[in-house]
């Protein structure tokens, strides 16, 4: 009897040294694989990153250039005023070579931004559709960073014969200041 007691109380050990110590370790170790397989798929995301880095290099060379053709065209002046009027200056040019006739120009207060101004330029005129069209073709192909805010068009005339349109826009230009 006391060797049976002695078997029992042996195999209650082993069992409760299983239970408490060994089970508990398959777990962790469970666990453990997991974390070290999700690090070694992380790595091995890096690893590919910096294998393809090469190419990142020739894009951001290019992004870089365009980011320089694209400033040569924001114009550049000491002043906001002095922006406003050469602003003004080209509108009322592209505006004469579209044929429209400008009846009022208004400047608006200039807006900043981190690096850049924007200087804000409202315009009223009156022309044909064809006329309009050629004026605003001719600001959107302008180098000059510009921006139309606003545009009204309405009928001009009472008349159902009269073809003059008048046009109302804001133009903003980007310059650096």
């Amino acid at each position: 009897m006391r060797r049976s007691v002695a078997v029992i109380g042996v195999i209650s050990v082993l069992g409760a040294i299983y239970l408490f110590f060994i089970h508990p370790l398959s777990d962790k170790r469970l666990e453990l694989k997991e974390t070290l397989s999700d690090k070694y798929m992380t790595l091995k995301k890096y690893d590919t990153l910096i294998k393809e880095g090469g190419l990142s290099k020739e894009e951001l060379k290019k992004v870089d250039k365009e980011l320089k053709e694209m400033e040569e065209n924001i114009m550049q002046f000491s002043n906001e005023s002095i922006a406003l009027s050469t602003l003004h200056g080209r509108i009322e040019e592209r505006a004469e070579k579209a044929g429209i006739k400008i009846s009022s120009v208004r400047m608006r207060a200039s807006i900043k931004y981190e690096f850049y101004v924007g200087v804000p330029i409202e315009v009223e005129a009156m022309g044909n559709i064809k006329e309009i069209s050629s004026f605003l073709k001719s600001m959107d192909s302008g180098r000059e960073f510009i921006k139309i805010e606003r545009l009204d068009i309405t009928k001009a005339g009472l008349r159902a014969e009269d073809e003059t349109l008048r046009i109302k826009v804001q133009i903003t230009g980007l310059t650096k200041i």
